[in-house]
Formats: structure tokens, sequence, C-alpha cells
């Protein structure tokens, strides 16, 4: 059994949510805590992280992974290296042996960023995506909710099209249900207030908020409760936090 590093209280206390609420945190790929995050992994899943061709993409899968198990730690007061993962029969990963429902995490990656939730108010969702300016095909632009004119992809190239998507995959990914049907699953309710907006899956109903995110992303969060208040915790934040505690003897681990 491992014990609790002389890290995990204060890092705890900045991520923890409290009952009925949830935390956010956007990370980029090569944040100093990343290599932290990575030792978090068990054997099998660095194995599994082999399979990517390009060292960035490996480095971006095994950072969103560590930061999904530093969230089940956090949420259960667990060491992240001890935390077991159960798939349900959507393949939405769940923290196993937890009795309380109200706990979940959930994490998103694109470009060299990662993003994590946690929520101690039940299911959630989070995706971030880049706004790049591709073509993007007419009918997924309409299932995204545009009609198919020209001025519409305009504004995929203002990141409104991203927006509705990470509204759309956040959901999804909360629901879980929906991750085997795909986008059509979803009904969005836009906000005309650019806020809290809504999206139904099957009789459920999500309450999307707009999260921070860096020059160039765009990201939302999901959450089943119309009440739940969010919370962003910086990378600066959570860097200060965990390296001033991580200076002694646990670091030495990380740099021989």
């Amino acid at each position: 059994m491992f014990g609790l590093p002389n890290w995990f209280d204060p890092v705890s206390q900045l991520l923890l949510p409290e009952p009925g609420t949830a935390k956010v945190l956007v990370l980029r790929s090569d944040s100093e805590i990343a290599p932290f995050l990575v030792e978090f992994l068990t054997p099998s899943e660095q194995t599994e992280m082999q399979g990517f061709v390009h060292r960035s993409d490996q480095m971006l899968a095994q950072v969103s992974r560590g930061l999904w198990r530093l969230g089940a730690g956090v949420l259960t007061s667990t060491h992240p290296s001890e935390i077991k993962i159960k798939l349900d029969a959507y393949s939405r990963p769940s923290i196993e042996h937890s009795h309380d429902d109200q706990l979940d995490v959930n994490v998103s990656r694109t470009g060299s960023y990662c993003a994590l939730i946690l929520s101690r108010g039940g299911k959630c969702g989070i995706d971030i995506e880049q706004d790049s300016e591709i073509d993007i095909p007419s009918d997924v632009i309409r299932q995204v909710g545009f009609e198919d004119r020209s001025d519409h992809h305009t504004s995929t190239r203002t990141g409104e099209f991203y927006r509705r998507w990470t509204q759309i995959e956040s959901s999804l990914k909360a629901d879980g249900r929906g991750l085997s049907e795909g986008i059509e699953a979803v009904e969005l309710f836009p906000s005309m207030s650019g806020k809290v907006c809504k999206s139904r899956v099957g009789s459920k109903t999500w309450y999307i908020h707009p999260i921070q995110t860096p020059d160039g992303l765009v990201g939302s969060c999901a959450l089943g409760d119309e009440r739940m208040r969010v919370q962003q915790i910086s990378q600066q934040q959570i860097e200060a936090v965990w390296l001033t505690r991580s200076l002694c003897a646990y670091a030495d681990r990380f740099n021989p």
C-alpha cells in the first residue's frame, strides 16, 4: 500500500470541490507536474500508451490518464496509483468500489492540453477542442445545429462550431449512454447569454457551463443539477501548491 505523499493534502484542498459543486483544471501536457502524473499510471497503462506513434500524443495521453487518476484520488482520499478503474456498459470509466454516486471525474485532451473536472454532485463531463480553421463537412455542421449555409461556415472559424461541439461532447461524456450513439443522441438548447445552456440525452437534462481556456481552445463542462456551481483552478495555482510541497525527497524520485 502506498502512503499519501506530502503534496497530497494541499493539492486535495485545492482540487476537492464542496458538496454539490465541481472544480475544473486545464493543464498543458508539458507542465512541471506532468512527470508526477505519468508516475500514477499502472504498468498496463504504460504499455497501452506505447501504441501512440508520436511522442507528443503519447505524453498527452499519459498526462490525461494521470489527471483522471489524480482526480479520483482526491475524491476518495486514495493514492492515485491505487485507484481501480471500471468501465460501464457504454465504456465510460468510473471509480471502482466507490459507493458514493455523487462522486465523479472526467477528462478531455486536445493538442497540447488536458482538462479535468471533479464533481461532488453526480455525473459530469468535460470537453476541450482546438479552434482550428478546417473545412467541416456539411452534415456535421447540420448535426451540431447550424444550417448548411456559407455564413455558418464562417462562424466555424470564430469558434462557435467548436463551442457547440464541446457542449455536445461534454453532455455525451457526462451521460455515458450517448457515447455509443454519437452526437445525434444530444438535443442542444443554446443559451442566448453565452453562459449556462441545456442539453438533453434521452430523458436526462444536462446543464452546460463554459470553461476558461487558453487562446486557440474552447471548452465546456456538463453537470446534472442546475444548482451546481463550477470553480476553475489555474495551472499556476496547482503547480505552485504541488511543487512547493514536493521539493524534498518525493521530487527527487523524478530527478535522480
